[in-house]
């Protein structure tokens, strides 16, 4: 019972679903830190929501396995 030996096996979508998920793992403290200082630089807060927004809409657009939003 080991996960990452058994995601290391995979292939496809589920190799492609793992990377995505990592990859967001990895992008994940530079956006909360992006939004951290916005806040303590005293930004707007609709610009911050905008622009966190259009990020959650890219990675989606961008890196999601099967290229549309499934909800």
């Amino acid at each position: 019972q080991n996960p990452r030996e058994f995601l290391a096996k995979t292939t496809g979508l589920a190799a492609r679903a793992n990377a995505v998920q990592q990859n967001s793992f990895e992008s994940l403290p530079l956006f909360i830190a992006a939004i951290l200082m916005a806040e303590y630089m005293v930004v707007p807060e609709k610009f911050i929501l905008s622009l966190g927004w259009a990020y959650i809409v890219l990675r989606i657009k961008f890196h999601h396995p099967t290229k549309h939003v499934i909800i």
